[in-house]
């Protein structure tokens, strides 16, 4: 955990400040100035002023900047008003406002090939990401800030990088890695020296061995750190050292010294008012207190913790937190708070399994729709150019033959008129005729043309059906998304028992083993009893009943976890088929119960949903994969259609002589009575744009028809719908 400390730490050594008594003068010169990009340079820099301390000031000052810009098409502008803006969100503590914004300011500082820019806006993304557990997001933003720091020649940077990509790497559990960006760090501070950024990767070397268990190593580090620490005079640096050092000294078993330290570091993070810090702190000296017995410490250390979270959004350390009351209950022997305080952990850690997975499956989703709505409309306004164009060279054919038709009837009206005349009137017919004969060459070149745009038209209408199959496709892509976010959902749980399982098992039978290694060293020639006594006490301290109990605690869960992820599996491979399969004989049942499976995450604690298989025998010759697809698009229709918490769904299968007919009954809103002869129209939907095709009921009409079946739909508004697809068994 101290990891992500020294991030926040680093990010705020990073960020470049004007002076204090320097925003009078931005806010005098703000006064003075025209519309122009000084002005929006000023704008962004009182907004910079501001971000640490005022968010509101922040947002008003950068808003004006991007407006200003906007109008002036300044787009390093633009991006510096996103910039700050992303970061004023970050100190905030609001992730999808902070990703957005400077996700646009890298977009437009890539466009202006500004590598200084993208590098700030790449560290700033670095550490979002990394404070929100996104590692590999944010190693590839720091490998682009250390590209840019090399192509630039800033040495410090890139030492600074350096020390940002070993700390993803440490949090990924790549240790190896790791050290081997801070030793790259290291070695460019030697000669280019930097008394803060050498500290902290001192900081980061004594880390890493402390993790290899090297801790004589991991404490020199340590207090090299330290030594530099007190001559900067940064509390709360300092604060992040003494942590460091009383986890080296709880890890040698002196308890006192470690004890020292975190109060040490305590004080220091009270004095400069960092909640996270302190909060982190004294879950440390909880632990140190629990392990010395002092458990009323403890527990009051915890308290204050806990007290201190009640308006924090600090996810992690409100799950580490309760993990360290259930152990201190337990040790103390209290069996309903230790439940208590377990149930809380497991609350708090799959909330943030949850909202990690959730954050990444909508990011994938809002970044599919907003792709295929750009390709939808840029095949329409091509189409739409092509008919314009086609029209009115069409239009243009027309007017030209009514004319020649109406100069060649003209022409004949006059000639008969004009019979009297002689030979004069005789060769003026001659030449008419003349005229006439070019008009017809003209006519039947005009005819060619026309043939050839009628076959134009006709390959334009080729490329319409071909646009449709591509529709048709993203409706199965769509079905593919919700498919996969319902996995992702559904194996999270069971994965994180194994997980959290696994951790716990692998600490509990390291101890074991240095007991059991205790045993293999006794010397019989020597004294038994000295030896064992020894051992016992070795035992006594390290909870070797404890280590028993949990143990046989973790392994049902590690199995609970293992079944519940292959039978999630299972259904996966009972609802998915090749879209080349053929006609099997499978059960419908299964089929339903699969697709209720994977639907679970919109479905559980959300929507009751009553099965009613009637049937004796569900099994029907059929395209399992397709029909599993017909149930998935009715099943979410319903899904959406009902409230949340009074939502009803009733599924049932009914048995006759040659057919079988599934119905699928909501209490939802219905479909009105003006749209009911058009709900199986491809492309017709009711949902908002960008949240549906109109071809989920069309492909699924589709299918059953292609079975030999029917699908019928009762509605009535206000009441609910149900939907009765009836089946042939052969």
């Amino acid at each position: 955990m101290f990891k992500k400390l020294c991030v926040v730490l680093f990010f705020t050594l990073n960020c470049s400040c004007y002076a204090q008594n320097g925003l009078d003068s931005l806010l005098n010169a703000l006064n003075s100035a025209s519309e122009s990009r000084k002005k929006a340079n000023l704008l962004n820099a009182i907004a910079w002023e501001y971000y640490k301390n005022n968010f509101d000031r922040t947002k008003q000052y950068s808003l004006e900047a991007l407006q200003l810009s906007r109008k002036l098409n300044y787009k390093t502008g633009i991006g510096e008003a996103y910039r700050i803006c992303g970061l004023a969100y970050t100190v905030k503590g609001n992730f999808d406002s902070a990703s957005v914004n400077l996700l646009a300011a890298k977009d437009l500082f890539m466009s202006l090939k500004d590598e200084l820019k993208i590098a700030m806006v790449s560290n700033s993304l670095g550490v979002l990401y990394y404070n929100n557990s996104r590692y590999k997001t944010a190693l590839e933003h720091f490998l682009e800030c250390l590209r840019c720091y090399e192509l630039l020649g800033d040495k410090r940077k890139v030492a600074q990088a350096y020390n940002d990509i070993g700390n993803v790497h440490y949090q990924m559990g790549n240790y190896g890695l790791s050290e081997e960006q801070y030793q790259n760090a290291y070695r460019l501070l030697l000669q280019y020296p930097d008394q803060a950024l050498l500290s902290l990767t001192f900081n980061h070397l004594g880390s890493i061995y402390y993790t290899q268990g090297d801790y004589n190593k991991s404490l020199d580090f340590h207090q090299q750190a330290l030594a530099i620490r007190k001559k900067i005079g940064k509390k709360q640096d300092l604060s992040i050292t003494f942590n460091n050092l009383g986890d080296v000294y709880e890890a040698l078993q002196n308890h006192p010294l470690a004890l020292q330290n975190q109060t040490q570091a305590l004080t220091l993070a009270e004095e400069v008012g960092n909640d996270y810090s302190r909060v982190y702190t004294l879950i440390k000296i909880s632990n140190i207190h629990c392990e010395t017995s002092a458990f009323e410490k403890a527990r009051l250390a915890l308290d204050q913790a806990l007290n201190i979270l009640e308006d924090k959004a600090f996810e992690h350390l409100r799950m580490d937190a309760y993990f360290h009351m259930y152990r201190l209950h337990k040790k103390m022997g209290n069996s309903d708070k230790a439940l208590a305080s377990h149930e809380q952990y497991l609350e708090q850690m799959e909330k943030i399994f949850d909202q990690e997975k959730s954050e990444q499956i909508v990011e994938l989703q809002t970044k599919y729709e907003t792709e295929k709505k750009e390709a939808e409309n840029a095949l329409l306004r091509q189409n739409e150019e092509f008919y314009k164009t086609r029209i009115r060279d069409q239009m243009i054919t027309n007017i030209i033959i009514c004319i020649a038709l109406i100069l060649a009837i003209a022409l004949i009206i006059v000639l008969r008129k004009s019979n009297k005349k002689n030979k004069l009137i005789n060769q003026q017919l001659e030449e008419k005729t003349v005229e006439l004969t070019k008009a017809n060459e003209a006519l039947t070149a005009q005819k060619s043309v026309a043939e050839q745009a009628n076959q134009e038209l006709t390959d334009a209408m080729q490329k319409l059906k071909v646009a449709q199959a591509h529709l048709v496709q993203s409706e199965k892509m769509a079905s593919l998304g919700q498919l996969t976010a319902g996995v992702a959902h559904e194996i999270n749980n069971p994965v994180n028992f194994i997980y959290t399982g696994i951790n716990g098992l692998e600490k509990n039978l390291r101890r074991f083993l240095e007991i059991a290694e205790a045993y293999e060293k006794i010397d019989f020639n020597e004294n038994l009893n000295v030896q064992l006594l020894n051992i016992r006490q070795t035992k006594d301290k390290m909870d070797y009943c404890d280590i028993k109990e949990d143990i046989m605690d973790l392994i049902p869960a590690i199995v609970e976890g293992a079944e519940r992820t292959a039978q999630i599996v299972k259904s996966l491979q009972t609802f998915s088929r090749n879209s080349n399969e053929e006609y099997v004989n499978e059960d419908v049942h299964q089929g339903l119960d699969s697709t209720l499976l994977l639907l679970s995450n919109k479905i559980r604690n959300k929507i009751q949903v009553i099965k009613q298989y009637n049937a004796q025998s569900g099994i029907i010759r059929c395209l399992p994969g397709q029909l599993n697809q017909v149930f998935m698009n009715v099943i979410t229709n319903a899904t959406q259609a009902v409230d949340q918490g009074k939502g009803k769904i009733i599924i049932e299968t009914t048995s006759g002589e040659d057919t079988l007919t599934i119905t699928i009954k909501d209490n939802g809103m219905g479909i009105p009575e003006a749209i009911r002869d058009r709900i199986f129209e491809p492309f017709f939907t009711t949902k908002p744009v960008g949240q549906g095709t109109g071809l989920g009921l069309a492909i699924s009409y589709g299918i059953v028809k292609n079975h030999g079946g029917k699908i019928d739909i009762e509605s009535e508004e206000g009441q609910g719908t149900k939907v009765m697809i009836n089946l042939p068994k052969n």
